[in-house]
């Protein structure tokens, strides 16, 4: 199967981190009886703050350095292996090997506008350059969290998008936590992680895609006036007989043209 391949490694001290699983609160049941990871990266999902924050931090500084050096739209991270996301694989897919296009990018609005945005009822209208059909299928708790009594909270959508011309009916499972005062002026920061938890149907035999996880970071920054976010899509794709540097390319081109709905988006329905 061609895959987009991933060359940067993460820090040795990430790794350990990503390890640490002492502490760790329960998010709440979500889809299909998906139980949350207790180890590795999607486990931290639901760590403590003071467990969370240095497993976080590098990948945030990893974007900036990114967003400073002014090279292409995305860059690539390490692999998954099984423990990353053990807990929210579909049945006999392995996620050992599927690799990450990352995307960092900075938005002149404050996170909780960041939010809003990504809460919208359809994302038809939010992202029209990827979504065709969306549609949420189940939730929890969204109003509690948004009133801020609740720092966790599940949605699952079903959606078909559109990818170079053909397309591709999916089932996913998202995870919101907000952590009110990230950085100490009482600015919050949201992360997301997402997952496939069913393989996509697709309407060509050129299009294959069996997995796909997502860890979404969304940063205040300049006092809580911008966002920088920073996501992580692994994502196992075949694209016919096209290269694994071009198969990066057309998924760097999806994730950069989302973010750019997203800022319109936000231009157009102000808070």
């Amino acid at each position: 199967m061609t895959r987009t391949i991933a060359t940067l490694a993460l820090p040795a001290a990430l790794l350990a981190c990503m390890i640490t699983t002492s502490g760790c609160k329960k998010a709440p049941e979500a889809p299909e009886g998906d139980i949350p990871g207790e180890v590795g990266l999607f486990g931290s999902f639901i760590a403590e703050e003071e467990i969370l924050r240095p497993i976080m931090q590098p990948l945030i500084d990893e974007g900036v350095e990114y967003i400073d050096s002014g090279d292409d739209a995305c860059y690539r991270i390490s692999d998954l292996t099984p423990c990353d996301a053990m807990s929210m694989c579909i049945e006999g897919i392995d996620p050992t090997g599927v690799p990450a296009v990352v995307h960092s990018e900075v938005i002149d609005a404050p996170v909780l506008e960041v939010e809003r945005a990504l809460l919208h009822d359809d994302w038809t209208e939010l992202f029209p350059s990827n979504y065709e059909e969306w549609a949420i299928s189940a939730e929890d708790g969204r109003e509690e969290y948004l009133a801020g009594d609740v720092h966790f909270f599940w949605l699952q959508y079903q959606a078909t998008i559109d990818v170079i011309g053909m397309k591709a009916s999916i089932v996913t499972n998202l995870q919101y936590r907000r952590i009110d005062d990230w950085d100490g002026e009482g600015n919050p920061l949201v992360i997301i992680r997402g997952y496939f938890p069913e393989m996509p149907a697709t309407d060509s035999e050129n299009l294959s895609m069996t997995m796909n996880f997502s860890w979404e970071i969304m940063e205040p920054i300049e006092g809580g006036t911008k966002t920088r976010r920073l996501f992580a899509n692994w994502t196992d794709l075949t694209i016919g007989t096209l290269t694994t540097d071009d198969a990066f390319n057309i998924a760097c081109g999806q994730s950069k043209s989302s973010w750019d709905d997203l800022a319109d988006w936000l231009e157009e329905n102000p808070g």
